[in-house]
């Protein structure tokens, strides 16, 4: 039910927009702007269909998804090259904490297209709730040499009430629901961190924003 009503509503716009302006002959001015708005509608319907099919396979495919050695800061890097190519108005910046002893010490064990995709839902989420559209990405270890990944924008923060709700498939809360987005990308971030038993924490403040803190398991 959810799926159907989160798929039929920006269809739905897309239909009545072609219609208006299909209802009588126009200004050229008036079909850019039409064009416009419909291939925003589509390119978010695309991305909302495009979450959903990863966050199925996670779900049915669990145990049968590949894990191998990728090198997390990498993975950070071409996530953030992706973002900035999509949106040139982002501003993400990286830093690792402490020299590695070696490029093994950056390594982790996942599935690198999963993880991508939760790093971008991540960053992306980071910059649309930035006044700035700035987030602060940082890798560092522990003494146990296990990996640590601190992803933190400079949003509104997020509601302690909300804080329990905001994986839930397509919850939005009232102080967002002006910026574009479909609910589902926390679902999928949470879903693919479980796959890869990476813990997570929150931790917001009204008005100074939020940082998500995700915890990598020892290496075996």
């Amino acid at each position: 039910s959810n799926v159907s009503h989160e798929l039929k509503n920006p269809l739905s716009v897309i239909i009545s927009q072609l219609e208006v302006a299909l209802d009588k002959k126009r200004q050229a001015d008036d079909y850019q702007a039409t064009l416009a708005s419909v291939l925003e509608d589509a390119r978010e319907l695309s991305d909302t269909t495009e979450k959903l099919l990863q966050l199925a396979r996670v779900h049915s495919e669990g145990a049968d998804i590949v894990f191998e050695q990728v090198r997390l800061d990498e993975i950070m890097l071409q996530t953030r090259a992706a973002l900035l190519r999509l949106h040139p108005d982002y501003h993400i910046a990286f830093d690792i904490e402490g020299a590695p002893d070696s490029e093994d010490q950056l390594c982790v064990r996942g599935n690198e297209p999963l993880l991508r995709s939760a790093f971008q839902n991540l960053m992306d989420n980071g910059c649309k709730f930035s006044a700035d559209k700035k987030v602060d990405v940082k890798i560092w270890f522990d003494p146990a040499g296990r990996h640590h990944v601190e992803i933190t924008d400079r949003g509104p923060g997020i509601p302690a009430k909300d804080l329990q709700l905001i994986f839930q498939p397509f919850y939005r809360s009232s102080q967002n629901i002006h910026i574009r987005g479909s609910g589902i990308g926390l679902s999928l971030v949470d879903s693919i961190l479980k796959l890869h038993h990476i813990a997570l924490e929150v931790a917001s403040a009204k008005g100074k924003g939020t940082t998500f803190k995700l915890s990598f398991p020892a290496a075996q």
